[in-house]
């Protein structure tokens, strides 16, 4: 088992968006049962694991950080001048509303990890909004 990556939670999860980092654990995800141990590995291209998903709260936590990141970068890199304050404070809220449009609808990690596709995925995710 890998507990390296967990924090301490005992401060507050009402913190305004604005000070909150860009992927925080304000919901919390109750771990799936492993059958075999299927359920510790990363989803490959097309498989379901034992919740009739590719999504695992746990085990893709990592990638939605690298993923939230990745959006805010691209969002504020469209900026051609210095963002405002109160935009910059809204970026985290924002990326990480778009990325779990991303993560629900994307058929699989590899596909929703695939950052070729990522500038065209947010488009349609923007424009459904």
């Amino acid at each position: 088992g890998s507990n390296d990556g967990k924090k301490n939670n005992s401060s507050s999860s009402a913190q305004s968006d604005s000070t909150t980092p860009f992927f925080n654990d304000e919901t919390k995800f109750e771990p799936r049962p492993s059958v075999g141990g299927a359920s510790s590995l990363p989803a490959q291209e097309g498989e379901i694991r034992q919740n009739g998903t590719w999504q695992s709260e746990t085990t893709d936590k990592q990638a939605r950080q690298t993923m939230i990141l990745e959006i805010a970068r691209l969002l504020k890199s469209r900026k051609k001048t210095q963002p405002a304050t109160e935009w910059l404070q809204q970026l985290p809220h924002k990326a990480r509303k778009l990325e779990e449009k991303l993560y629900r609808s994307a058929p699989s990690l590899n596909a929703y990890q695939d950052l070729s596709t990522l500038k065209n995925r947010l488009r349609a995710v923007a424009q459904a909004i």
